[in-house]
């Protein structure tokens, strides 16, 4: 293919016409749920994946504030072409916040979604959910990669609460604590943003505000090449 530049109307000169490119999103969400994905096996595959948020801890009644959630593992990979399937994607849902208590003791968050990717119904890579905040032996969340899984042309892993500052071009960060009472329920806290850990309740004098819900995790896959 070549690209026609008239000069005069005497003649042309032709000039090599740049190889077609092509680049398309496939996914791109942030909603909860499993996805099915039709690859071009002729393409490059970009996956970026992230699990969800831990919801943090109510505040107690004796002036302690709740815990917040703990953040999701996240991965990012390219595949090569010829990479054969139907891809499957899950995307986890964010840890719901511990609930209000009426005494000295918090409540814990509950841990956040995994998010998985696999081929033909078949899960290969896992980015595990961040913990609950308060609960016993939380943590955030990591990446485990399953025997069989494709072998990635690039690929890195990250842990963090949360693992990306921005998502989707906004700042992700982990939700607020919540305001604490003298005189009633402490506050909620805050939901995180994607892969982030929920913030703790507020101390209240009656009863300690819920923890905050965890974000959810996120998934993008594009194809590029020539």
């Amino acid at each position: 293919m070549s690209v026609v530049f008239p000069l005069s109307n005497q003649f042309n000169v032709l000039f090599p016409a740049p190889p077609p490119s092509y680049s398309k999103a496939l996914l791109d969400t942030a909603t909860s749920g499993s996805y099915s994905v039709t690859l071009d096996e002729s393409l490059y595959t970009l996956v970026v994946l992230i699990g969800a948020g831990g919801g943090g801890s109510s505040g107690t009644i004796t002036g302690g504030v709740g815990v917040a959630g703990y953040g999701g593992a996240a991965l990012v990979a390219i595949f090569s072409p010829n990479t054969t399937g139907s891809m499957t994607i899950t995307v986890g849902a964010g840890g719901a916040g511990g609930a209000p208590s009426a005494s000295s003791t918090a409540n814990a968050g509950h841990a956040g979604g995994n998010s998985t990717l696999g081929w033909n119904g078949t899960v290969y890579f896992t980015c595990g959910g961040g913990g609950g905040g308060g609960a016993s032996g939380a943590a955030n969340g990591s990446v485990t990669t399953a025997s069989g899984a494709p072998t990635p042309y690039l690929y890195a892993s990250f842990s963090g609460n949360p693992p990306f500052s921005y998502v989707k071009g906004e700042t992700q960060a982990v939700g607020a604590t919540g305001a604490s009472s003298n005189s009633g329920t402490g506050g909620t806290g805050g939901t995180g943003g994607i892969g982030a850990g929920g913030g703790g309740g507020g101390a209240g004098s009656t009863e300690g505000g819920a923890g905050g819900n965890g974000g959810n995790g996120y998934a993008l896959v594009l194809q590029f090449g020539e």
